[in-house]
Parts: C-alpha cells; structure tokens; sequence
C-alpha cells in the first residue's frame, strides 16, 4: 500500500510539472502543431484522415481527437493530450523498471521522469513525439512478461503494440522492430535449450503485428516516393538529391555517434522548440548518476541488461543516420525511444549511491536527507531550465504572437472583415495564418492562406480591419484611398505585438 501511495504521489508531481502554465507555455503553434491541429480538424468534419503528415502519424490525433471532443479543439487541448501520454509513460516505466530491478528502482525511475526537463518538455508540446517513448516501453514490457510466463496475451499484446507504433513518428517504424527482433534473439540466446517453447507464442505476435501493419505497409508502398525517392522529406536525411552518399558519409557517421554519446552531457539538440538550446539532456547530476548507474548494471545487471542496452544503442538510429543534416545531432524527438533506458539508468546510478552508503554504515539520518538534498537539486535545476531558461528562449520570449491576435480579432463586431496586411514579423516567423485562425474562438473569420493586402482595391469587404506588422507602419499609406483611421498598435510586456488600421464602411 505504501508503494502505490508513493507512485500516486510522483503521478501528482509529474502532473505538476506538466500542467503548470500548460496554456502559456510554450505559448505560440508553430507549423508542425499547425499541422497536427489541421488533421485532427479533419478527424471532427468526418474525414478520417489516415496519412503521415511532416513526420507525424495519423496515431496522436485520433487520441488528441478525445480531449479536444470534450475541451473543445484549440492548442491547449493538443498539449493536454501530450500530457496524458506523459504521465502514463510515468507509469508504464515504473511498471517495467519493477519487472527489471524491483520496486525502489522503479519508484526512483519514474520519480526522475517526473521532474526532468526532456519527458517534461516533449509531453508539453501537443504533439505526437511524447507518444514514442510510450510505445516504446509498452512493448518492451509486453515482450518481458511474454518471455517470463510465455502467456499468450502477452505475445498478442506485444505484437499489437508494435503495429500500431508503426502509425506514430517514423522514426518507430525506422528501428523498433529491428530493435525487438535483435531483443528477441538474446533473449532465445539466453534460454537456450527452453527456447523452443516459445515458437507459438513469437508465431502469434508476428501475425498481431503484420495484421496491424498492413495498412502502414500499404500506404508506403503507395507513397513510396514521399518515403524513399531522392529528395523527400525522409530519403533527404540519408541521401543527397541525386540519391547518392555523400563523399564523406562514413565520417559523418562517425562524428553523429559520437555527437549521440554526447547528448547526454556536453551538448544536447540545438532546436529551441524541444529543448533548451545545445543543452545537455541530462542534467549534470542526473548524468552522473547515468554514468555509474550504466557501470553498475554492465556488471552486476547480467540476467536483463541487454533489455536496457540494446534499445539505449538501437533507438539512437534515427538521428545518427541523418547525414546530411549534421546541426540536426543529437535531436531530442528522434531519440525520444530511449527516455525510459536513460532514467532507469539514473535511477540505478542513485541506487548504487545509497548502497554504497550503506555498506559504510552511514547512519540514515545522515544518508536519507543527503540524497533528498540531492533529488531536490535535480528538481531545481530542471525547473528553472523548463520554465524559465526554456521559456525565455522560446521566440520573442515564448510571447504568444498568434493567440494575443486572435484574441484581438474576436473581440471585433462580427460584421468586420479582417485583413492581413503582412505576416511572419517576429524572431522564428510568427505569426501566420494558421495559428491565428486556429487561435479563434470561433474561427468564423478565414484568415488561412489569405493574400496579403496591399491597397483599397483588395479590400471588398467593409468595414475592415487591416493588420500590419509593428516593424512596417508605414505601409498604412497604402491604404490612404480608402478612408483608413490612424494607425494603432497594441503592446504585451513591453513588446509591440501587431498594429492595425480601421476602414469604414463607407468615406
């Protein structure tokens, strides 16, 4: 009872974490969520749409599909569906974590999911890349219990899950059924002669996963050339335009492994949007803990540790084989799969720290509130590096351009028309006409792919309201002709958001 209590407990700090100042942080959609918040649109008009769209699968938004059904579709509704997958990858982790090491282990793993800035920031975002890890570590403990009690439903369940992964982020259906397979083979390796006894089992699991698969088989081969012709969006990772290697492909690959071991301490993926640019994923006590807790299990974890180290290598695939984008290693979506590993890592890396303390018989007075100290340490840092460090490096200072806009457009008279005089003013390109319309409370007005204005003549609707650019007042003389009001513009902690003219309906 105590220990369900604690999971409880980390369950509500993880919610925390994740639901603080959800709706303002991060703040601004961006075109990837724009995206995400187009298809699952679609999903409510009835269209069912089942295709990959900029990397995503269709998998997030049929979820993201519930939440917006009760809530109402908007941005936030999207970030609190990426929350529930994280907390549930808490739980999940706890779950495997216990099958690997037992039940303090395990408590500590999903403790440091919990509060660190990686699983934090990708449950946070409203997309799909949180849901990664998730499958990931589903599976993996679907494959364990099969292996331990050769169960059916375990088999069944596995393969299940693996199909359907399939559906998410390119990057799974990339490596994690070679991952399970490399898996499923040491483990045979390890039985040896009781090996045998699984054959109906694995059977079973191989057609659960090609029952699900088939249609992900299908809409490749289908699109074959949005997947694998020279110069689309994946093939251009690996491959020049011609479809060829690059000359020095081989040290490329050399210097993305070496960048991969790196994300861990010294510098982590450089994208703003997931993290807090170029810093490590880890921060240095959780790193450290990393490093003994990896030691420890090479030596002492014999029976499960290539459950841990193989996906830890394996799932790291994705972004060493981009080739031809070396800024883009590490890149902390893509190696999401290994968040699970990684703070089971950590947590067996304190573990080793508190035995070591015991076996020097250091009194618990001293040891338990020396470890405390240290795990609030971690929480600190990676508060202050989320909410604070991250949000400030976040465009214009995570000032949400498109949502302040909207809100001003939905306060106007419904018989004004809008106009866009210009877009795209601020540090990353923001704002733009999706995420304003998104933004709407009603999203009566289109605003998405509208032609800029430029004089009286485009206006054929009045009375109107033009928005420019706070940066280019001075196009408001373009509209001289059409008995414009004086230029205005409204301000948010101290920065100039948009400016706008009024045009009457009639001068």
């Amino acid at each position: 009872m105590k220990k369900q209590v604690l999971l409880f407990l980390i369950l509500i700090l993880g919610a925390i974490f994740r639901l603080y100042q959800l709706d303002s942080l991060p703040g601004e959609m961006w075109g990837d969520v724009a995206e995400g918040f187009e298809f699952t649109q679609f999903i409510f008009d009835g269209k069912w749409p089942w295709y990959f769209v900029l990397g995503n699968g269709p998998l997030f938004f049929y979820f993201a599909a519930v939440p917006s059904l009760l809530l109402g579709l908007s941005f936030f509704s999207l970030k609190l569906s990426s929350v529930l997958i994280g907390l549930a990858l808490i739980f999940v982790t706890y779950v495997f974590a216990k099958e690997l090491a037992g039940t303090k282990v395990a408590l500590l793993t999903s403790l440091f999911i919990a509060v660190s800035r990686w699983p934090v920031t990708l449950s946070r975002l409203g997309m799909m890349i949180i849901l990664v890890p998730f499958t990931v570590i589903v599976v993996f403990y679907l494959l364990l219990k099969a292996f331990q009690t050769n169960r059916l439903r375990y088999w069944i369940g596995s393969g299940l899950t693996l199909g359907i992964g399939l559906y998410n982020y390119p990057v799974f259906a990339m490596v994690m059924p070679i991952t399970i397979f490399v898996v499923g083979i040491c483990f045979l390796l390890v039985q040896k002669s009781k090996s045998t006894r699984y054959v109906k089992g694995i059977l079973l699991a191989c057609a659960a996963f090609f029952l699900i698969a088939f249609s992900f088989i299908q809409m490749i081969w289908v699109e074959k050339d949005v997947w694998f012709a020279p110069g689309s969006y994946f093939a251009s990772k690996l491959v020049t335009a011609d479809g060829t290697l690059l000359p020095d492909w081989n040290e490329r690959l050399i210097d993305n492994i070496k960048r991969s071991a790196g994300m861990f301490h010294i510098q982590g993926h450089s994208s703003f949007r997931v993290n807090v640019s170029n810093v490590p994923h880890l921060d240095s006590i959780s790193g450290v803990f990393f490093l003994i807790g990896l030691v420890w299990c090479v030596v002492r974890m014999k029976k499960y540790r290539y459950l841990v180290f193989i996906p830890l290598l394996l799932l790291q695939l994705p972004q060493i084989l981009v080739l031809n984008v070396p800024g883009d290693v590490p890149n902390a979506g893509r190696s999401s799969g290994v968040i699970p590993f990684t703070y089971f890592l950590v947590a067996m890396g304190l573990m080793f720290y508190y035995k070591v303390l015991r076996r020097f018989h250091i009194p618990l007075f001293f040891s338990i509130p020396l470890i405390l100290i240290i795990f609030a340490h971690v929480v600190y840092v990676n508060t202050f590096l989320y909410f604070v460090t991250y949000a400030y490096g976040l465009p214009n200072q995570n000032t949400a351009y498109s949502k302040i806009l909207a809100r001003h457009i939905d306060a106007l008279p419904q018989n004004v028309s809008i106009y866009l005089g210009a877009c795209c003013w601020g540090d990353w390109g923001q704002p733009d006409g999706k995420p304003i319309y998104f933004s709407l409370s009603n999203r009566k007005r289109n605003v998405v792919n509208q032609r800029l204005v430029s004089s009286c003549e485009d206006i054929d609707a009045r009375p109107a309201e033009v928005i420019l650019s706070p940066k280019e007042k001075e196009k408001a003389a373009l509209f001289d002709d059409c008995g414009k009001g004086t230029v205005q513009t409204d301000s948010e902690n101290g920065q100039e958001i948009y400016s706008y003219i009024e045009i009457p309906k009639t001068f």
